[in-house]
């Protein structure tokens, strides 16, 4: 049984998630962003991401989701499987990350991820997450592109 503090953690984490996953395919990238910390190490396969700027964040995240909807997604739902207080400011946690089709079909799942969350000034944020999302595409080239054009306007 989850003592009384693994549950808050657990609690924070979820929400989290599902603010994560409302923003994702709305592109309502404040909220989105309001859900992560800057600079934010994204993983996705083997690739892994620093994201230092908003206007990367954009960048990163409007490749990720495009590559998804190419694929048939129109949603998707982050699960918290388990989480832990490291201190009493960081969380790790460990979720599932599962993108749907319009009928409820699975799409492309996940194997369990990890991510940290942090408590920075009034708020949670996740600082890293690495989902092992399989996908079927060079990620860290046209992110790492995107990113850059990002930089240049």
């Amino acid at each position: 049984m989850a003592s009384p503090r693994d549950k808050e953690a657990f609690d924070i984490v979820q929400d989290l998630l599902d603010r994560t996953d409302e923003a994702f395919f709305a592109a309502d990238m404040p909220v989105l962003a309001s859900t992560l910390h800057l600079p934010y190490h994204f993983g996705v396969g083997s690739s892994v991401i620093r994201i230092e700027t908003y206007e990367e964040l954009v960048a990163a995240f409007d490749w990720y989701r495009t590559y998804v909807t190419d694929l048939g997604a129109t949603n998707c739902k982050r699960t918290c499987l388990k989480a832990k207080f490291k201190t009493q400011d960081v969380i790790n946690a460990t979720f599932d990350l599962t993108f749907f089709d319009g009928d409820g079909k699975v799409v492309l799942a996940a194997e369990p991820s990890e991510t940290v969350a942090m408590y920075l000034g009034l708020e949670w944020r996740f600082c890293t997450s690495d989902s092992k999302t399989k996908i079927d595409a060079d990620f860290e080239k046209p992110v790492r592109d995107e990113m850059n054009k990002a930089r240049q306007r």
